[in-house]
């Protein structure tokens, strides 16, 4: 089923982007393609704290392996994260964030590849205080879209390192060429 969207004093919105932080129609993404998921947070309640935040992915897409060596970096992300989660669980099909203090604005970036080809339901992202459940945002349901894609050259491998705040947390991505 799908879930009500709704946003009470949080609200949480999910982007795609790619590999250079440009937007992305979630209906048009190729298959083998590397994408970053942009969760942006908007706190509406003066100050929140002990938010967790889960975002389930499509069947077409999953979560790169933030434990992978790199040979590229996405500076760009840098300067754009502001969220440092708590705690990160970070599965093939979903992300668990634990957060602390949130107030005002905030982001938190991960990678994703599209696997397989096909139409497939795009769950909503919720974030909930876990001491407050009345205060949450379920926002974001819908399809993505995987097509045909870039085929591989020679078997080669690059792989990207999302770049953010100094948490413990890496978040790694590997792209075929």
């Amino acid at each position: 089923g799908t879930s009500k969207e709704e946003s009470n004093g949080i609200r949480v919105q999910r982007r795609f982007l790619d590999a250079d932080g440009m937007p992305v129609d979630a209906a048009s993404l190729e298959q083998g393609g590397l994408y970053v998921v942009c969760l942006a947070f908007e706190d509406r309640s003066g100050g929140l704290d002990n938010v967790v935040v889960e975002d389930l992915l499509p069947a077409g897409l999953e979560i790169e392996n933030p434990n992978l060596k790199t040979s590229r970096v996405m500076g760009w992300l840098a300067s754009k994260a502001t969220l440092v989660p708590l705690n990160a669980d970070i599965r093939d099909d979903r992300l668990i964030l634990f957060t602390g203090p949130l107030s005002g604005s905030s982001e938190y970036y991960y990678a994703v590849r599209a696997v397989s080809r096909g139409k497939f339901t795009l769950p909503a992202v919720m974030a909930e205080c876990m001491y407050d459940p009345g205060i949450k945002s379920v926002q974001g349901a819908g399809t993505v879209m995987v097509g045909g894609g870039r085929q591989a050259v020679d078997g080669q491998r690059s792989e990207v390192r999302v770049a953010g705040p100094s948490n413990g947390h890496e978040h790694l991505a590997a792209e075929r060429l």
